[in-house]
């Protein structure tokens, strides 16, 4: 099914993509906003991960950058 798509990056919803490139391995990556600055994460490939796998992934790095963003009020504020 994978292999049969076309490259791209196809949302699951809150910030959890799945990537597919021209050439190479088809892998999850997160897309979360840190310091007002949008910046993606690689999770792992599509073959190693299943979506639940990825989803829970994604859902325990979320409570992470949550938790930092509250411990460091400045990682709230975009610098100039």
């Amino acid at each position: 099914m994978i292999r049969e798509s076309k490259p791209g990056r196809y949302g699951d919803g809150n910030g959890l993509y799945l990537m597919i490139p021209k050439a190479g391995a088809a892998y999850w990556m997160c897309r979360y906003t840190f310091a007002g600055k949008r910046r993606g994460m690689s999770l792992g490939k599509y073959s190693h991960l299943s979506l639940a796998e990825a989803r829970e992934q994604w859902l325990r790095l979320r409570r992470r950058f949550v938790a930092v963003k509250t411990l460091l009020p400045s990682a709230n504020v975009k610098k100039k």
